[in-house]
């Protein structure tokens, strides 16, 4: 059933590793709030944050993460090869790929990151996000076409990038979801120059549901073609001191779904 594949991302509640990105609350807080909305599993969030162990107090699973991978570095397969076997240490499959830097041979880096994830057991998936070298409609595209690697579909970036959601939903790449929605308003001052940090503060991402991101459509596509992965409620945030409360954005978002599914049936 899909609200039995409904995760969570501790981004949702403001974590994020990003120097100064605004009040970081305790890892057991947020395992404890994710737990009390009923979610059974969830992503890492930065190094370190969330473990296994920590989730599993709270009967939460590990899913993996998101990994901003260097790929001009010194040996970025080797890199994505040892967080790989750690994630898989702690019960977790996705490596959720995101290449920054310079390109280099990007295709070739692709293809061996996903081959070498995929030859430890775990899942890699291409995570198109803003400020990465997969970020636009035509640079997701040419990854889809040219290279091996299974897409996470986060469907606040792709529309962000220029790519329809719904599409991507329906080229049968996805293995891993991010749900995401996108306020109009923070989406057109972006595209007019506001600093992409800046938007996410102003509120850039919003509770599903709320926004111009047809997440009832990706979600009835990727059911009816048989979609049995997991979908991750990732609104990313940022906290302005102890008194936010990002746990009802959380509960907005699920409540939205249980919405789909009612009216589905």
């Amino acid at each position: 059933m899909l609200l039995d594949r409904i995760a969570a991302a501790p981004i949702s509640w403001g974590i994020c590793d990003v120097p100064g990105w605004g009040h970081q609350l305790p890892a057991r807080t947020v395992a404890q709030e994710m737990a009390g909305l009923g979610l059974a599993a969830a992503e890492f969030g930065p190094p370190g944050f969330l473990t296994a162990d920590v989730l599993g107090a709270y009967g939460i699973r590990p899913l993996g993460g998101y990994v901003p991978l260097d790929a001009g570095g010194a040996d970025p397969v080797g890199e994505a090869r040892r967080i790989a076997a750690e994630f898989l240490a702690q019960g977790a499959p996705y490596f959720v790929l995101a290449p920054e830097g310079v390109p280099g041979d990007l295709k070739g880096l692709l293809d061996e990151v996903n081959a070498a994830v995929a030859g430890l057991g775990g899942i890699c998936c291409l995570h198109p996000h803003v400020d990465t070298l997969i970020e636009s409609a035509a640079q997701i595209a040419w990854a889809l076409a040219e290279t091996s690697v299974p897409l996470c579909l986060d469907t606040g970036h792709a529309h962000i990038g220029g790519a329809d959601p719904v599409e991507l939903a329906r080229s049968g790449r996805a293995v891993h979801v991010h749900l995401k929605d996108v306020s109009g308003e923070w989406l057109a001052r972006l595209r007019g120059g506001t600093p992409y940090e800046e938007a996410v503060a102003g509120g850039l991402y919003v509770p599903l549901g709320q926004g111009v991101v047809d997440i009832a459509g990706v979600v009835r596509i990727l059911e009816e073609a048989g979609y049995q992965g997991w979908y991750v409620l990732e609104q990313d945030v940022r906290l302005t001191g102890p008194s936010a409360r990002p746990r009802e954005d959380a509960e907005a978002s699920l409540n939205f779904l249980r919405l789909i599914v009612r009216t589905k049936h």
